[in-house]
């Protein structure tokens, strides 16, 4: 014969399921390490975003992440067709900053786009 579950006992294992999908949402959603790291003082593989991303694969068929250190780039970024499966991942909106020709600017931040 079957236990009726009670009203806390649901919620309970509602939480509980709730609490397990957050989890495991959050471990699914870390960001690997990166495959090059741009950095203007030097202390990454390069100093300029252009360079890195030119050093990427070309028609990679896995993601390939570029992380690109705080500062400010001045840039004029192209991104061709063949550099697929290419993440670049910045340290935020206010302080990872792209610029190019007079008063344009880009800001780098992460996006979830899987």
């Amino acid at each position: 014969m079957a236990k009726k579950l009670t009203s806390s006992t649901k919620e309970l294992m509602i939480a509980l399921g709730i609490l397990l999908a957050i989890t495991w949402t959050a471990h699914s959603d870390k960001i690997p390490d990166f495959d090059l790291i741009v950095a203007q003082d030097g202390l990454g593989d390069f100093t300029t975003i252009t360079n890195a991303i030119f050093a990427a694969p070309n028609f990679s068929l896995t993601q390939y992440h570029i992380k690109i250190r705080a500062g400010t780039y001045k840039e004029n970024i192209v991104i061709g067709r063949e550099k697929q499966n290419l993440t670049l991942i910045g340290d935020g909106m206010d302080s990872t900053i792209i610029t190019w020709r007079k008063g344009c600017k880009l800001d780098i931040s992460y996006s979830n786009s899987r």
